[in-house]
């Protein structure tokens, strides 16, 4: 701007002018009161103990409107009843405690098959009857009830009804045995149609030990166990 010959004008505004401080506050220090009230508290008499029409009354003693439960008493010349235990075993016993061994209906028209399978489950200690035709098997159901059959899919000509035909037979009762069909026929298809049935296992021929003491085991069967037993 200088090098151009031109000069700038710059103009401030007025600073207004502060306020003048209080005369209070323009007093030198030692004109100042500074001392301070006295906050001394008066003395106030000694507390009095209550006198004893003033305390409250305690509340009156509540009898209870029934009889406090307590030992029964028996009456003169009767003996107070006696709970007997409860019996902690839901299956059938002997008179000795010991529980009654498990029952199971054999049904195959081969002789064979029927010792056969009558061995296998002696381990597991399980009486056993042995028939070849469905019509004896419906019979013996009649009349006593079991815990297991097991029988083949295939019954011979002299059956009325084959294996899946008993066993529908046999589940028509609300209370059914156990129902495991032993059958050489081991398809997909096979096991299919038996649990159409209604049979609750399925074990192939030849009899395989370990699958039949799995499913014996889901209901509490296991060699040894019932072995050595009689039922009543």
């Amino acid at each position: 701007a200088e090098a151009g010959g031109r000069r700038r004008t710059v103009i401030q505004p007025v600073r207004p002018h502060r306020p003048q401080a209080p005369a209070e506050l323009l007093r030198p220090p030692e004109a100042l009161d500074l001392t301070l009230p006295d906050l001394t508290l008066p003395d106030l008499p000694p507390p009095q103990p209550p006198l004893a029409a003033d305390l409250p009354s305690p509340p009156a003693a509540v009898r209870p409107s029934r009889p406090m439960p307590g030992p029964a008493r028996a009456s003169p010349g009767i003996a107070p009843p006696v709970a007997e235990p409860a019996s902690t075993s839901a299956g059938p016993q002997h008179a000795s405690g010991a529980p009654l061994p498990s029952t199971a209906l054999l049904v195959d028209d081969s002789e064979v098959a029927l010792r056969f399978l009558k061995k296998k489950l002696a381990p597991f200690g399980l009486v056993t009857d042995c028939v070849s035709r469905s019509a004896e098997a419906i019979e013996r159901l009649a009349h006593r009830r079991y815990d297991f059959v097991f029988l083949d899919m295939e019954l011979g000509e002299r059956s009325p009804l084959d294996g899946l035909g008993l066993c529908q037979h046999i589940k028509r009762e609300p209370a059914a045995a156990n129902v495991v069909m032993v059958t050489a026929h081991r398809t997909e298809l096979d096991r299919v149609r038996g649990a159409l049935a209604g049979c609750d296992g399925f074990l192939g021929k030849p009899l395989d030990e370990d699958e039949l003491a799995l499913y014996l085991a889901r209901f509490g069967v296991r060699p040894a166990v019932n072995a050595g037993c009689v039922p009543s």
